[in-house]
């Protein structure tokens, strides 16, 4: 009907009017027909670019919009878009496995499509907020800081979650669902979690390594929930062991294991006391003949041994800190072994007595 009542309508203007203009306004009016049954008509990089991220943070698997202006390497404008958003978000870089784009030019126009596969799909994406939700309502209250929440974030993680040795299970749904993922899954679950609690991060990817950042009292920091878990190191998991070598780091100190584009992330240049500090300064055991000291407790800093139980047997001291320096003093009667770490001035002592 609408069509028909168009037609009756340029007749008319036919009859009342010289040919070049009708043509004119037959021209104006087909290109609105044409655009209003367009999915969406963009005359700017920046409005593709919001249309983009909308797409991926709904996992959509295929975006389409008509881009009306200057066509001239179109592909190539439309590909770094997205090249560079997904670089320049860490949860992008996480979620999309791959992404194809293709144009349709005209003189004036480009019908675009671009095509998204996932590293997981809509209904597992699902799955995993409800989960965090669950988990977060769960370990955190009102009452805690933003580094208690941070806290007790970590240690979920770390102690719910096993390093994949195969390197098969790679998300936050596997990390949930099965128990194992590799530092991708780490990553995004550590993202997930923090963004319900409220606490601000950022994902960070480089070196084919995946960790976040948190702003925490003020400063941001580095929090590698995949190097805090001694499965990543050891194939069984160490239940309720969690380390902190790697909650709240400077820049300096991730550098000397990660890499980054600094350029894109914040800086982080201040030095975390507190748990940070008691992680770098402690030992995690200390062994005899392969047996543990008394159930070791880090927080017990002398020990008193009998001589001759122990005479002739192996004694091994093990930093919680992969980074700090040990140093025994061997006395007649005690050992002392200074632990110092390059981030801290201070020097932790435990002494062993020996009677």
């Amino acid at each position: 009907m609408k069509i028909a009542l168009q037609v009756i309508i340029y007749t008319m203007l036919i009859l009342l009017t010289g040919c070049s203009e009708v043509n004119n306004i037959v021209k104006h009016n087909l290109e609105e027909i044409e655009f209003v049954n367009a999915d969406s008509v963009y005359t700017s990089l920046n409005q593709v670019e919001d249309n983009i991220k909308t797409a991926i943070e709904n996992l959509d698997n295929e975006v389409s919009f008509t881009y009306k202006g200057d066509t001239s390497d179109i592909i190539q404008k439309i590909s770094e878009v997205v090249k560079s958003l997904i670089e320049e978000n860490g949860e992008y870089t996480l979620l999309v496995n791959n992404y194809e784009t293709n144009t349709t030019s005209y003189s004036y126009k480009s019908k675009v499509k671009i095509s998204f596969q996932y590293n997981l799909t809509k209904e597992e994406y699902s799955k995993v907020k409800d989960r965090v939700n669950s988990i977060t309502s769960e370990i955190i209250d009102s009452t805690m800081s933003d580094f208690e929440k941070e806290k007790a974030i970590n240690d979920w993680i770390v102690t719910n979650i096993e390093y994949d040795k195969t390197n098969k299970k790679t998300n936050s749904y596997t990390a949930l669902f099965e128990g194992k993922t590799v530092c991708s899954g780490y990553a995004h679950l550590a993202k997930l979690m923090l963004d319900k609690v409220g606490i601000q991060n950022e994902l960070v990817t480089g070196g084919n390594h995946a960790w976040n950042m948190v702003y925490i009292e003020g400063k941001w920091y580095h929090l590698d929930t995949t190097w805090n878990d001694p499965s990543y190191v050891n194939i069984s998991d160490k239940i309720n062991e969690v380390s902190y070598e790697y909650f709240n780091s400077t820049d300096e100190f991730m550098e000397k294991d990660h890499s980054w584009d600094k350029t894109l992330y914040p800086l982080a240049d201040t030095k975390y006391e507190g748990i940070r500090k008691e992680t770098m300064l402690s030992l995690s055991d200390i062994k005899i003949d392969g047996v543990s000291l008394y159930n070791f407790d880090p927080n017990i800093q002398e020990y008193y041994l009998n001589r001759n139980e122990i005479q002739g047997k192996t004694i091994e001291f093990t930093p919680r800190s992969s980074n700090a320096e040990l140093k025994l003093n061997k006395f007649s009667n005690r050992w002392e072994i200074e632990i110092k770490s390059e981030e801290y001035e201070d020097i932790i002592i435990y002494i062993l007595y020996f009677n």
